[in-house]
């Protein structure tokens, strides 16, 4: 959290996504933000909140503007976006069969906005270790939607395992190919989130 912090501060083009394995870890990084890094909560979109929203207006909208308006107000001048690895990948998890044409959207739309705006993009992987299984075949492709855009990819995991190699390859493509491995002691948080 620190060094997203400071490349808030470095850069002031810089988009950060930050990607965890739950949605817990989603409202956990959300409120970490705002309460001990006192980052305004208005340059930050949490994708839960973004999927209840449309969630509430499902149906209701009938005009694709609507619905772009909505999605705009959690692309446009947001620094940081916390979404889950699942989110990211557009996959739908084992609970729903296709994901919502709605986040589909929104992903979309943070592309095109991350391109035409000319930002530079960080993309954050927390606990990779515990979402290797959502990296399969058919979702790599939303992955290498964001080569060119993607200036840098930091991922934590607890375990450098083959399979967490094998992520990491890919998302050296979306680098050209750079990747250094940082190791460090292992610090137990004094905060921990529940898996709820």
């Amino acid at each position: 959290m620190k060094l997203l912090k400071k490349l808030l501060k470095e850069n002031d083009q810089g988009i950060i996504i930050l990607a965890t394995p739950f949605v817990s870890l989603v409202q956990k990084d959300h409120k970490t933000l705002r309460d001990e890094y006192g980052i305004n909560t208005d340059i930050i979109t949490n994708y839960k909140d973004l999927a209840d929203v449309l969630s509430v207006y499902d149906g209701i909208i009938t005009m694709d503007s609507q619905k772009w308006n909505i999605i705009n107000n959690y692309i446009v001048n947001k620094r940081i976006h916390i979404t889950t690895i699942n989110g990211l990948l557009r996959n739908p998890g084992e609970v729903a069969f296709l994901q919502k044409a709605d986040k589909s959207d929104y992903f979309n739309g943070l592309i095109e906005y991350c391109k035409h705006e000319e930002k530079i993009v960080y993309l954050f992987l927390d606990e990779i270790h515990a979402s290797i299984h959502n990296f399969k075949n058919e979702y790599i492709h939303y992955l290498t939607m964001w080569k060119g855009v993607i200036y840098k990819c930091i991922v934590s995991t607890a375990t450098y395992t083959e399979p967490v190699n094998i992520v990491v390859k890919h998302l050296a493509y979306l680098t050209n190919d750079s990747i250094h491995v940082l190791e460090s002691e292992r610090v137990k948080s004094k905060y921990v989130s529940p898996l709820i």
